[in-house]
């Protein structure tokens, strides 16, 4: 498959113009952006990635993987994160949202906002706060599907 030919040419633009200085009050900055076009932002240890499912297209899939680390490497710095799914309790009804799926620049913006709107107050902000909380999840994540530590 030509993974070029369907890359979200919009997705790291209209992400920063979402999100950065929301992210950046909570003391996320941009670090880096990702093949794709997502984009990582970090304070100190702790990173969240923002990016998309390239095999959904055309109807994108929205994800958000938060972490720990100084890694800047993509790999290494996901064996060190979680889906920001894996961080809201399955009693909340959060856990049940369908995929956040977007098709144009307007879908994103929606999807976006939603994100920053209903889960980054309750379950990412802290996560950056707790590092330790962070590192329990992700090794119980690691634990939970088999991979190794």
């Amino acid at each position: 498959m030509d993974w070029e030919s369907i890359k979200c040419r919009y997705f790291s633009r209209v992400c920063r113009e979402e999100l950065s200085a929301e992210l950046s009050t909570h003391g996320l900055d941009e670090e880096s952006e990702t093949w794709e076009g997502g984009i990582v932002y970090r304070a100190v240890r702790i990173f969240v990635e923002i990016s998309y499912d390239l095999e959904s297209s055309p109807r994108y899939r929205c994800t958000v993987v938060i972490g720990f680390g100084a890694n800047t490497d993509e790999n290494a710095r996901r064996r060190q994160a979680i889906p920001l799914w894996y961080a809201i309790p399955i009693s909340r009804p959060e856990y049940n949202y369908p995929p956040w799926r977007f098709m144009n620049e307007d879908d994103l913006r929606a999807v976006l906002r939603r994100l920053s709107d209903e889960l980054f107050e309750g379950f990412v902000y802290p996560l950056v706060l707790d590092e330790s909380a962070l590192e329990q999840l992700v090794t119980k994540f690691r634990a939970d599907n088999g991979l190794p530590k």
